[in-house]
């Protein structure tokens, strides 16, 4: 598939085409083998995800995800407040199991997208320069 890679697509499009888990250079898809294992490169541009060898790259995908996971841990407590307060009678496991459900299946489900948004995060506060086009390039023609 060949894509077509915008000279300098703005943060805004380069953020929502991380939020559909598509490259933030070129819009293309099918970034990830299985859920969990994200490509090295993009198979639309060639773009490589992990910039930098240091390791930690993806610190930012990991907040990204914590954040999000923790934003519905605290809604799930306050929907039990709310919920006390309001005297509404709901049986006991309800709030450990949604808890639970917080705390492990929402950061599985985001994680995928935390590393693509980061992706389009990264691009936009360090837009690649004239090697990183060319090797793209080269690597996308390969």
């Amino acid at each position: 598939m060949l894509a077509v890679v915008e000279a300098n697509p703005t943060v805004g499009r380069m953020v929502r085409r991380g939020l559909t888990k598509r490259c933030p250079l070129c819009g293309a898809g099918r970034l990830f083998r299985g859920w969990l294992v994200m490509e090295e490169r993009c198979p639309g541009c060639g773009h490589l995800f992990q910039r930098r060898l240091e390791d930690g790259f993806f610190l930012g995908a990991y907040m990204i995800n914590l954040t999000f996971t923790l934003t519905t841990l605290a809604a799930v407590l306050f929907l039990d407040v709310a919920r006390e307060a309001a005297f509404v009678h709901v049986p006991f496991l309800v709030v450990p199991v949604l808890g639970l459900v917080a705390a492990v299946v929402v950061p599985l489900l985001g994680y995928p997208f935390s590393k693509t948004t980061w992706s389009a995060i990264d691009l936009a506060m360090h837009p690649p320069d004239i090697v990183e086009r060319a090797d793209a390039a080269a690597h996308h023609h390969d």
